[in-house]
């Protein structure tokens, strides 16, 4: 989706933060001209006694124990009438900044709407801010039905002008602030994880609001991944499509609001973004300019991960179908994302019916691959690809078993239901510290019938299949 209106690029970095790069740069200058290494600071010394720091991203918590900015929103309310921090006083509550196109922020929609659930009757009130980064997400009638979608019943503000946003000096999808009975921040989490954390601490606040309040016992984790002792493979990076933030391979590269006839090279760099046909490039997407048959024109992108999503949308159009292809052939069913149907040819099918994020593969096992995606209708738009990698060792996916991985190869990290996040100023990705060593392991061919895949697409899987080491991705 195109407009920058406005655009989503936060600052750079909180007040604090600057201040201490100012502080560090000018210790380093005077370490140099006296010839003398830089004396240690401590973090107390450029913050305060009372500033917190986020054990993940060992960044300044501000506003932890500072009185929460008002909810100061010009965009509307949905589930609820417009709602004042002033008015809550009283009662605990749990803020979560989110997009709803976001992969990081769809996983923790569970989370947020149980604690909704066991402890709105008890004293919280959970509220979502919806500050959009792409532009579908600026209308209320897509947020509407994506909450409704994913059963979210709490007071979502829209914050489609990021007021709310630059007040709390986010640059995270998602972030959460737990607000306590006084109105003051008592937590600020950053990305996926912690829930278990984070629902202690609501419980803390609960207890102070209620000493002789009853308490559930804390959830268990939902999914796979979040179990302690999940193993996380390294994954590519979050890639976006558009050409403010777009990873092209192509020679020929983007031509900003125009239309392009790109030449598949060929090749197979990780994470970048492989066009063939004719493809405008817009701000935030690239959108297919050629009516042909499928597989005429398509993307193709060099990944490794378990799971792959894309945002997709049929821009100022009627629904549509996408084909996908993962190297070189459909989909296994047994590999396909939740969001995928087979067609009579057996071709892997996504039907693009709102502009949203779909769930495409779900592989069984974790390996170097490559998806490519194509229609025959000049509408699609194509936003950005997101990946997952977290199993259950005790379970694995489907099959019971820990996912395969190359021998000889350092395992991948057990980080116990780890976290990541989007971040507003492209570094998106992980948060938990992996070993650049990490393995991804080979290709697990499947042998599904289906339509022909274009003939880029099964020299691209060869190159694909053969390469068998991981790396985690820098953006």
């Amino acid at each position: 989706m195109e407009h920058r209106k406005p655009s989503m690029r936060a600052p750079r970095s909180d007040g604090v933060v600057s201040r201490a790069r100012l502080l560090g740069r000018a210790l380093s200058v005077v370490a140099l001209l006296a010839c003398q290494p830089v004396p240690a600071v401590r973090a107390q010394d450029l913050f305060g006694p009372d500033v917190l720091f986020d054990p993940l991203t060992r960044v300044p918590n501000a506003l932890v124990g500072k009185k929460a900015p008002e909810l100061r929103g010009d965009s509307g309310w949905l589930n609820s009438e417009p709602l004042r921090l002033a008015d809550l006083a009283g009662r605990v509550v749990l803020i979560d900044f989110f997009d709803y196109s976001c992969i990081n922020c769809i996983r923790t929609f569970p989370y947020l709407r149980e604690w909704h659930r066991r402890y709105g009757g008890l004293g919280l009130t959970v509220i979502g801010v919806h500050t959009p980064e792409f532009a579908f997400g600026r209308d209320e009638k897509n947020v509407a039905r994506a909450l409704a979608a994913h059963g979210i019943t709490y007071p979502v503000a829209m914050d489609a002008n990021q007021l709310i946003w630059n007040e709390y000096h986010n640059r995270y999808w998602p972030r959460e602030f737990l607000i306590d009975i006084h109105g003051v921040v008592r937590l600020d989490h950053r990305g996926e994880g912690g829930y278990a954390e984070t629902e202690k601490k609501i419980q803390e606040l609960l207890r102070v609001r209620d000493p002789d309040v009853t308490l559930p016992p804390l959830m268990s984790a939902v999914r796979e991944g979040d179990r302690v002792g999940a193993v996380c493979f390294p994954t590519t990076g979050e890639t976006y499509v558009g050409h403010l933030r777009g990873m092209l391979a192509n020679p020929e590269g983007y031509k900003p609001n125009g239309v392009v006839v790109y030449q598949d090279p060929g090749g197979a760099l990780d994470g970048r973004i492989y066009a063939q046909g004719a493809w405008e490039s817009r701000g935030q997407y690239l959108r297919l300019a050629h009516a042909g048959a499928a597989g005429e024109d398509y993307l193709r992108l060099p990944y490794h991960a378990l799971e792959l999503n894309v945002v997709l949308e049929s821009i100022d159009g009627p629904p549509i179908e996408v084909v996908v292809w993962q190297d070189g052939k459909p989909l296994h069913r047994e590999d396909a994302g939740e969001d995928v149907t087979f067609d009579e040819q057996g071709r892997s099918v996504v039907r693009v019916t709102e502009p949203r994020m779909y769930r495409i593969v779900r592989n069984r096992k974790f390996a170097r691959r490559q998806i490519l995606l194509s229609s025959a209708t000049p509408t699609l738009g194509v936003y950005v690809f997101t990946f997952g990698s977290c199993v259950d060792p005790s379970g694995g996916r489907g099959k019971g078993k820990r996912p395969a991985r190359a021998p000889d190869r350092p395992s991948p990290t057990q980080i116990g239901g780890g976290s990541s996040v989007r971040r507003a100023d492209n570094q998106a990705g992980p948060l938990t510290e992996r070993s650049p060593t990490e393995a991804a392991p080979p290709t697990d061919p499947q042998e599904p019938s289906g339509g022909e895949p274009p003939a880029a697409a099964a020299a691209g899987a060869r190159d694909s299949a053969a390469c068998n080491t991981g790396r985690v991705a820098v953006t």
